[in-house]
């Protein structure tokens, strides 16, 4: 009974009470809705499109007292139009920086030869082989034997796990990547957790249970701020370790010409 007076409400609404008006649709709603009923192919360009049309005001943006204000709105536009393409990932993100190397020419902002040496000066080659390194380690499972060896020189107790964690990621972010090392760095985290969560699951029965999961938990959160810390720290320690140290080198030897270049050997000297 109480049903069907609730269906006859909603049916017939009281007296003095004033049925909702339907909701119309808003133009972004509206938008949303005839973008996916466009074919999936169709998307992508014309997001595409789309970025590059609403960064057209760039255009006219005035420049500084004695330069081509041609010239920095087009800049400003590129970089609008990549920032557009790397934000809502409308191409791979290697393929929009290498953007500049047609836009920069094409736009008349500055010639192929200038915009290529900028991509493959010696700091980027270094960086890449970096990184070319990091992925052979990664394909041999070298990093997961060191990392192994070194928890198993300093235990495997709380303290002592997260110690070596923290020493076996700043070894190896030395020789690679800070950010491929955290990336390594994290399953064999994750699959200690996992071997910590099956003993409390095995000690079920037992009233130390609940201490375990306890102590999982504080050094689940550990490890994970232990690996992101130790890899930034011993991203420090060579030039290679981590991006910014190429880009200080890079710059150091435009600024200072005349000066002795920052070798690999002097900044290992120097962190150590």
């Amino acid at each position: 009974a109480r049903q069907s007076r609730v269906g006859a409400f909603i049916r017939h609404p009281a007296a003095g009470q004033r049925a909702a008006p339907p909701r119309l649709p808003s133009s972004a709603s509206k938008a949303t809705a005839a973008l996916g009923l466009l074919p999936a192919a169709m998307r992508r360009p014309l997001a595409m499109a789309a970025v590059c049309a609403l960064a057209l005001p760039l255009l006219a943006l005035p420049g500084p007292a004695g330069t081509q204000s041609a010239a920095v709105g087009r800049t400003a536009w590129s970089i609008a139009v990549m920032g557009g393409f790397w934000a809502f990932e409308l191409l791979p993100i290697a393929v929009t920086a290498l953007l500049p190397l047609f836009l920069f020419p094409l736009l008349g902002i500055m010639p192929a030869q200038a915009v290529s040496q900028s991509y493959f000066q010696d700091k980027n080659v270094l960086f890449f082989g970096g990184l070319v390194v990091a992925a052979a380690l990664e394909c041999v499972r070298a990093h997961e034997r060191i990392a192994l060896t070194t928890l198993l020189l300093f235990g495997t107790r709380p303290r002592q796990l997260l110690l070596g964690f923290m020493a076996a990621t700043a070894f190896l972010s030395m020789w690679m990547n800070n950010t491929a090392t955290t990336a390594m760095m994290m399953p064999i985290a994750e699959a200690v957790l996992s071997s910590l969560e099956e003993t409390a699951g095995a000690c079920e029965g037992s009233g130390r249970a609940s201490g375990r999961r306890a102590l999982r938990e504080s050094l689940g959160k550990a490890l994970m701020l232990g690996v992101a810390w130790s890899a930034n720290i011993g991203g420090m320690g060579t030039l290679t370790g981590t991006g910014p140290n190429i880009v200080l080198a890079g710059g150091f030897a435009t600024m200072f010409p005349e000066a002795p270049a920052l070798s690999f050997a002097a900044w290992l000297a120097f962190a150590t």
